[in-house]
């Protein structure tokens, strides 16, 4: 499983890992986390390389009101090197800004991605 470092990750921040071989599904299962606060997590959606946004399943419920929420996305591979993409939506399902900003003064923002392989 892929973990990102939470939504809000500037996108320059690329991270590649080891190689993935799919399950026996075909899919490769991408997950991470996501916090937006007290104004929760409504929703959190995953595109990888230039496919459209899709839903992933988030762990409900959460731990708490204010804990980061766990996300999965079984993604169904295809062999080669790929760029996943994720964004997440608050409680009042407003989407996290796509601009990138630095951590400092006010929080990182951007979308976050990570480059991946399969074999």
């Amino acid at each position: 499983m892929l973990f990102f470092a939470g939504a809000g990750t500037p996108a320059d921040r690329r991270a590649h890992c080891a190689p993935f071989t799919p399950g026996v599904d075909g899919a490769v299962a991408l997950g991470g986390i996501a916090w937006a606060g007290a104004r929760r997590i409504s929703k959190v959606e995953v595109k990888v390389d230039e496919g459209a946004w899709t839903a992933a399943r988030l762990r409900v419920p959460p731990l708490s009101e204010l804990t980061w929420v766990q996300w999965r996305y079984d993604w169904p591979a295809s062999a080669g090197i790929h760029t996943a993409y994720v964004r997440a939506y608050d409680g009042a399902g407003r989407l996290q800004p796509a601009e990138t900003h630095a951590e400092y003064p006010a929080g990182a923002t951007g979308i976050c991605s990570l480059g991946f392989k399969v074999v």
